[in-house]
């Protein structure tokens, strides 16, 4: 037995003693009754999870937000504590361990569908308890009628081992494990089945490795499924399961679970809210690869990508990347144009207005960043006027001032001196970027999203700092550099430091880590899953066409084979999810350990059942077929490459 493992304390309702293990407690709890039969996704969750019971309707998996009940209600619940823990103490609950709370609290589920409705919640909390009854819902059960018994109507109870519930992470799994190979000869039976099966109400299907914590991880079958999806889980498992041989033993190992989720590929109109970019802008007033940028009236905003130069008819044009659905015709266009941009995109000398001038930043980021300049400056005023004062009192009195004093007095005077220059920039901006060049539209190419634009920047975005035409390697904090798996969580170096000419191309490829510098996150890293991923995408974002402008007949199922990137946070008990990317920071470069820039980011995938509320992983296009794609656009050969230090 795993010496980590709870200890089973007998109750006066358990069940033969469970497994040890949040794992094969679960795998148990999905043969019973409970989980059999027509179920929501919710409710399958929920009655799958042997240590997290609930009376809320629906049950909403985590991650949830609390807020404060009201007080009232809570001195009613608070009234009848002592009956509620004597039931808990009679069924075998540690009551009196350390890691137990009893708490009234307001519950909603924030971007859930009805899930920012607040219901008030009686939650019995554990976490790191020294053992755990058998069952949990008879308790739940005589505490919820002992509630209504005294006519509180409104509260809903939930007990729950925080530690052991089902709040999963996905993590990359090595295209070499035993388990890739399996899925590999059976991933195609398992897509028809499932796309039979659940039809347009499921969107991403892979192989990951699937635990509360990396490592514990197993080899896990993963659908991510609309919310209050209706299925016959426990059977749908069973047939996927049914399509892995038989005759081999790695197979067994091998978990499935759904997940309520989505992908997305945000257009500018839909990202609500402005982001600060003060920390990364600088004082030069030029642009650099992870800015914001947009095609106004759009408010919101994308990422500037990649710099790089394109020869074609014995010209070198100065351009830059990013996606298609950044630069896009705003909502606000012709319908025509945007019909025309989406069949068959931009290229060089079209007539068709699809082509439009790009700016940066986006105007939410206008405002944003200017309000927090303001802010900055108005405490760095604040504090150089008190060194200032501090200097002259010094002097007044006839005291030497402190080399020390000099110094602050020389750094807020500096610190106030930029970020007067950055307000300067920033109060001209949105300013003019450049023109898009060639965009992609909305293609298929090769049973995968192609979503990329090539903007040619204005000659006066960089006539008085041509030098500043360069991509740079970010700099990598240390939870986001590369690292061992799945048990050496230690970071490793990355070959390039900080600020180093970044002018390769690189592969993209299963395994590898890679990081990308967004409007959003700014610099992230994370690891390229091992078995690519069937996607499906929503009816809205089906429609895409051929490289001719034809409307490619294999969407019409709108299922394609992507890139996924997960990225991986150090949490309190080991290696958990974190977020790769989130709305506006599609248009990232892609860059390897080496400083190679290797893809291009489009889209990202999002579980809303797990530890938290940001568990992202990002999706993006290989850069060797974005430079064929925008080299065969353009025609006339055509050759696309990164700027080198000595271009400027």
């Amino acid at each position: 037995m795993d010496p980590m493992s709870p200890i089973l304390h007998p109750s006066t309702h358990a069940l033969p003693t469970p497994p040890d293990s949040p794992r094969k407690r679960r795998r148990e709890q999905r043969s019973s009754d409970e989980v059999q039969g027509q179920l929501s996704i919710e409710d399958y969750l929920n009655n799958s999870d042997r240590y997290r019971t609930t009376t809320m309707r629906p049950p909403w998996p985590y991650p949830l937000t609390i807020t404060p009940a009201e007080p009232s209600t809570v001195r009613q619940v608070e009234a009848l504590k002592a009956p509620i823990l004597q039931i808990m103490q009679d069924d075998g609950f540690p009551i009196d361990h350390h890691s137990f709370h009893f708490q009234v609290e307001n519950v909603t589920k924030p971007n859930y569908p009805l899930g920012s409705r607040a219901t008030t919640v009686l939650r019995l909390v554990f976490s790191g308890a020294p053992h755990i009854p058998g069952e949990l819902g008879p308790t739940k059960d005589a505490i919820y009628q002992l509630i209504r018994g005294h006519e509180i109507r409104d509260v809903e109870v939930e007990i729950v081992f925080l530690d052991k519930c089902f709040q999963p992470s996905l993590f990359a799994i090595p295209s070499n494990h035993p388990a890739v190979a399996i899925y590999e000869t059976a991933k195609r039976r398992i897509l028809e089945l499932v796309d039979r099966q659940v039809r347009n109400e499921w969107c991403l299907l892979s192989l990951f490795r699937l635990g509360l914590v990396k490592h514990k991880s197993t080899p896990t079958i993963v659908v991510f499924v609309s919310p209050f999806c209706v299925q016959d889980w426990y059977d749908l498992a069973l047939q996927i399961k049914l399509r892995l041989p038989h005759n081999d033993s790695h197979a067994m190992g091998i978990d499935v679970e759904f997940i309520p989720g989505y992908i997305f590929t945000a257009n500018p109109d839909t990202i609500p809210d402005g982001v600060s970019l003060v920390e990364s802008m600088g004082t030069s007033g030029t642009p650099a690869p992870g800015t914001s940028i947009t095609v106004l009236p759009e408010r919101g905003g994308g990422t500037l990508g990649p710099f790089v130069t394109l020869q074609h008819q014995g010209n070198t044009i100065r351009g830059a990347l990013t996606n298609f659905h950044v630069v896009r015709p705003p909502t606000t266009a012709d319908k025509d144009i945007i019909e025309a941009a989406a069949r068959f995109g931009s290229s060089p000398g079209n007539a068709n207005q699809t082509a439009l001038d790009v700016s940066w930043f986006a105007p939410r980021d206008v405002e944003k960043t200017k309000w927090t300049l303001k802010r900055y400056l108005k405490d760095q005023l604040t504090e150089l006027k008190k060194e200032e004062q501090n200097i002259a009192t010094c002097q007044m009195a006839g005291a030497r001032v402190s080399d020390g004093a000099r110094e602050r007095l020389a750094g807020r005077t500096t610190a106030v001196a930029e970020l007067n220059q950055q307000l300067a920039i920033v109060d001209r901006m949105p300013m003019k970027l450049g023109r898009t060049l060639v965009s992609s539209g909305l293609t298929i190419a090769e049973n995968k999203v192609a979503d990329w634009a090539l903007i040619e920047l204005d000659p006066e975005v960089f006539a008085g700092s041509p030098a500043n035409f360069i991509n740079l390697f970010p700099r990598v904090s240390s939870e986001n550099r590369p690292y061992d798996a799945p048990d050496n969580d230690a970071p490793q170096q990355v070959t390039r430091e900080a600020g180093a000419t970044v002018d390769e191309i690189g592969p993209l490829l299963k395994d590898k880590w890679y990081c990308k510098f967004g409007r959003t996150t700014e610099v992230t890293g994370g690891i390229c899953n091992g078995v690519s991923t069937y996607c499906k995408w929503p009816q809205e974002r089906r429609q895409r066409f051929s490289k001719d402008g034809a409307r490619h007949e294999s969407i019409t199922d709108g299922i394609t084979e992507e890139w996924v990137i997960t990225k991986e946070n150090v949490g309190p008990r080991g290696r958990i999810q974190g977020v790769f990317s989130l709305d506006g920071d599609s248009g990232s470069g892609i860059i390897d350990r080496e400083g190679r820039i290797c893809g291009l980011l489009y889209g990202g995938a999002a579980g809303l059942c797990g530890h938290s509320d940001f568990q992202i992983s990002g999706m993006c296009s290989s850069m060797v077929d974005v430079k064929r794609w925008i080299e065969e656009r353009v025609g006339h050969g055509a050759t696309l490459d990164f700027p080198h230090r000595n271009d400027s």
